[in-house]
């Protein structure tokens, strides 16, 4: 059977050893694999839930992400962490497989820096801290291509959240042997991939909460917490180096992996912040549930780059009148688009 594997983007991320010892810079991400994605997806939305209830129910959307559990908890970290161990073990329990993968750089063994470019681009080098930063952006597919490159995999279907990043090595693997699909806001809208984004803030916050460092025992430590059995942890550094930092300076071209269909978001115009008054109106959590629920992606429509990805089948949906003209006139120029109001799918 084909292995179905989901992956949320990874955070780059500071921890502190101890009050004495200085911080160190880390990335990690985890990247799960189910071979039942159909029978794990409705066990989803029973495990979200019993968990998280309180959550769901205020925001009247199937699909969370870590930082609406974080926001209900605020200040109360124990209950936040406690909450996540309970996701993390119905999680297991569910026969997902999880697969940490971390990267850390001991910074001596780059005296001049690490190299990046010298595929049609001269060679540059950047300190090792600053290519973690730059590291943290792509690291999703990172951990992606490091797990099925272990688990010997073809032909997967992978489903990223939204990146930046240059082309690499790993990244011309990956898309060469596996179905790769980009979802722009999908730990919100994605099953799989918010699942991989609450196990990642679980180890991030265990470790936090512990005062462990981002090594495999520690990583372990907080597997075995939470009952898992069915994980492996992978460290991606210096032997993987030319694998995983760009090979050119040339953004990843998003057109061949946005998912069928996508959703665009037409923004009417009148407001300053109108993305902020999108997002925090109940009209959000409708249009989050509704890309989920077609397994589509969905953005704010960008007149200056969109229109080399709008695709047959692609919903434009509009809040009012300016909005449906813009919507509309793009229907007239020949794109091949469903322009919907955000009442059609109330």
């Amino acid at each position: 059977m084909t292995e179905f594997i989901s992956v949320m983007a990874a955070d780059s991320k500071n921890f502190t050893r101890g009050p004495s010892i200085k911080p160190f810079k880390g990335v990690m991400g985890v990247c799960i694999s189910a071979s039942k994605p159909e029978e794990f997806s409705r066990e989803y939305y029973e495990i979200v839930q019993s968990i998280f209830k309180p959550i769901t129910v205020s925001k009247k959307r199937y699909v969370i992400k870590s930082f609406d559990v974080s926001q209900y908890y605020k200040e109360d970290r124990d209950a936040f962490l406690d909450s996540l161990t309970q996701f993390a073990k119905r999680v297991a329990e569910s026969g997902i497989t999880a697969n940490f993968v971390f990267t850390t750089f001991n910074t001596q063994k780059f005296p001049l820096g690490v190299k990046i470019y010298g595929y049609k681009s001269p060679d540059e080098f950047i300190q090792p801290l600053v290519f973690l930063d730059k590291l943290s952006s792509y690291y999703s597919y990172i951990a992606t291509w490091k797990t099925s490159k272990f688990a010997q995999l073809r032909n997967s279907h992978v489903f990223l959240d939204n990146f930046t990043g240059e082309n690499t090595n790993a990244w011309g693997e990956l898309c060469a042997h596996h179905n790769v699909c980009i979802i722009p806001n999908g730990d919100l809208c994605n099953v799989f991939i918010s699942t991989a984004d609450l196990l990642t803030r679980y180890i991030d916050e265990y470790l936090s909460q512990h005062r462990l460092h981002l090594e495999e025992a520690s990583i372990i430590k907080a597997f075995e917490n939470c009952g898992f059995e069915k994980y492996h942890v992978f460290y991606v550094g210096h032997h993987d180096i030319d694998q995983i930092v760009p090979i050119e300076k040339r953004q990843i071209n998003y057109v061949d992996y946005y998912p069928k269909p996508m959703i665009y978001l037409v923004k009417e115009g009148i407001l300053e912040s109108e993305n902020d008054y999108i997002e925090r109106s109940p009209s959000w959590n409708i249009l989050l549930n509704y890309a989920s629920k077609l397994n589509a992606g969905i953005k704010y429509v960008n007149y200056n780059e969109d229109f080399k990805y709008i695709q047959e089948g692609d919903i434009f949906i509009y809040f009012g009148e300016r909005g449906e003209t813009k919507a509309k006139y793009l229907k007239t120029l020949g794109y091949d688009i469903i322009p919907k109001s955000i009442v059609e799918i109330s």
